[in-house]
C-alpha cells in the first residue's frame, strides 16, 4: 500500500518533499525522486513520535499526515488548500470514504464517557451527518488517516503528544488546536478512500493500547474541553 501511495503522491504539483518512515527493518521500493526522504527506525516508535520527527524535517508551509492505507483522489490538495484558505482553518482534512464506498466516522465530536456509553450501548450521539448545503464545516476533530496542519500552527502546539503511543493522538491534538482558537475544518467537496485495518478490534497488543490511550486522554482533557465553532 505504501508503494501505491509513493507513486500517486509524485503525480501531485504540490507536494514539494514526502518523509516515509520505515518503522520497522524492511526492504521497501522508493520510487527514484528527489522529493523523497527516507527514515529508519532502529526501533519501532509510536505514532505521535514518527510523525513529529517528520515535521522536523519540514520546510514548508503545511504538513500533511497520511497513513499508508489511504488511496487518494484527484485534485485533494488543491481542494483543500483553497478551503484551508476560505475556512481560516489551521488544520483541514477531507471526507473519507471505506473501499466499499460507504462514508466512514473519521469526522466526530470529542469523546465523553456519556457518548462512549452511547456508543456502547449502540447509539452513536458523536457523529457529524453530512451537511450537503455546505463545503465546509467545523467539527471537533479529524482523525489522523489524513491531516492538513497549518506548520506554524502544528509548531506552536509542539506537535503531538509522543506519550500516546497509538490512538487518541489525533484527538488530543485537534482539542489543543480549540484551546488555541486554531479552526479544525472538512472539506465536504473532496474525498479519499481508506482501507482500513481496524486491528484494536482484533488484536489483544492494539486493544491494549487503545484503552491506555483512551485513560490519558480522559486524564488530560476530562472537563476541561474548550469552546469550538460547533458548541
Amino acid at each position: 500500500m505504501v508503494i501505491d501511495l509513493c507513486n500517486q503522491l509524485l503525480g501531485y504539483p504540490e507536494i514539494a518533499k514526502v518523509v516515509l518512515t520505515l518503522n520497522i527493518e524492511e526492504s521497501v521500493e522508493i520510487p527514484g525522486d528527489e522529493r523523497f526522504l527516507v527514515i529508519h527506525n532502529h526501533v519501532p516508535k509510536g505514532f505521535a513520535a514518527n510523525h513529529n520527527a517528520a515535521f522536523k524535517q519540514c520546510n514548508t508551509q503545511l504538513f500533511v499526515v497520511l497513513n499508508p492505507d489511504v488511496v487518494l483522489t484527484p485534485f485533494v490538495f488543491r481542494d483543500l488548500l483553497q478551503g484551508m484558505i476560505i475556512s481560516k482553518a489551521k488544520l483541514i482534512a477531507p471526507i473519507v470514504m471505506s473501499a466499499n464506498n460507504q462514508l466512514e466516522d473519521s469526522v466526530r465530536r470529542f469523546p465523553t464517557f456519556f457518548n462512549l456509553l452511547m456508543k456502547a450501548l449502540g447509539k452513536d450521539i458523536s457523529t457529524y451527518a453530512v451537511q450537503p448545503d455546505k463545503s465546509y464545516f467545523y467539527p471537533e476533530w479529524v482523525a489522523g488517516m489524513f491531516m492538513m496542519f497549518d506548520t506554524k500552527s502544528f509548531a506552536s502546539v509542539n506537535g503531538f503528544d509522543e506519550a500516546f503511543y497509538l490512538y487518541y493522538e489525533d484527538v488530543d491534538i485537534c482539542v489543543r488546536f480549540w484551546t488555541m482558537q486554531y479552526k479544525i475544518a472538512v472539506n465536504q467537496n473532496t474525498y479519499i478512500v481508506h482501507n482500513a485495518q481496524r486491528d484494536s478490534r482484533k488484536k489483544l497488543r492494539f486493544m491494549t493500547w487503545h484503552l491506555n490511550s483512551l485513560i490519558r486522554y480522559f486524564y488530560k482533557h476530562l472537563f476541561r474541553l474548550p469552546k469550538t465553532a460547533s458548541n
